[in-house]
């Protein structure tokens, strides 16, 4: 998760159409929920921004480990701190995990009209790739294994019929 310092809405709006990224804003926070294969709900948070003095040079984003369970995420949570009793909270339902989410919060007192894009990484260190060139290779052993077997079959049976066509049969007499 990535919380860009909302200064302007978007590439278009922004000076020579760049994306809003900006500099890592201290007190932003993100937190997620899912649910494990065991049905029992799993919470995590991370603090975007933890100091801001001393020069400090943080990284702008959060990064969560879901383990092995998760087939999405349920819910995230995405919040700045606030200036007054209202809260600056935007909720992200239902994420594929493995991706990565950049929230824009702007403006930043109206959480409804802020903006989250998605980016996702389909073949990650390629293993998408080798499943599907595994699961390729296996259909055509087994498509070549059943045809052979199939031609086999009929081959038997062709000369069953020439046995039985060539054997003489008492009864017509």
């Amino acid at each position: 998760v990535t919380v860009l310092n909302g200064l302007c809405s978007g590439p278009q709006k922004c000076p020579d159409n760049r994306f809003p990224y900006g500099l890592p804003v201290p007190g932003l926070s993100s937190s997620f929920s899912t649910e494990g294969a065991s049905g029992a709900k799993h919470v995590g948070a991370g603090l975007i921004g933890v100091q801001s003095c001393c020069s400090a040079l943080q990284l702008p984003s959060v990064v969560f480990g879901l383990g092995p369970f998760a087939n999405y995420v349920d819910r995230l949570n995405v919040a700045i701190p606030p200036v007054s009793p209202k809260s600056r909270l935007f909720a992200i339902p239902a994420l594929v995990p493995n991706s990565e989410v950049f929230v824009n919060p702007y403006p930043h007192d109206n959480p409804n009209g802020w903006t989250a894009s998605l980016f996702l990484q389909p073949l990650y260190n390629m293993k998408v790739l080798y499943i599907a060139i595994t699961l390729i290779c296996v259909c055509v052993v087994l498509i070549v294994i059943i045809t052979i077997l199939h031609c086999l079959e009929l081959r038997d049976d062709r000369l069953e019929k020439q046995r039985e066509a060539q054997r003489f049969h008492f009864d017509a007499m």
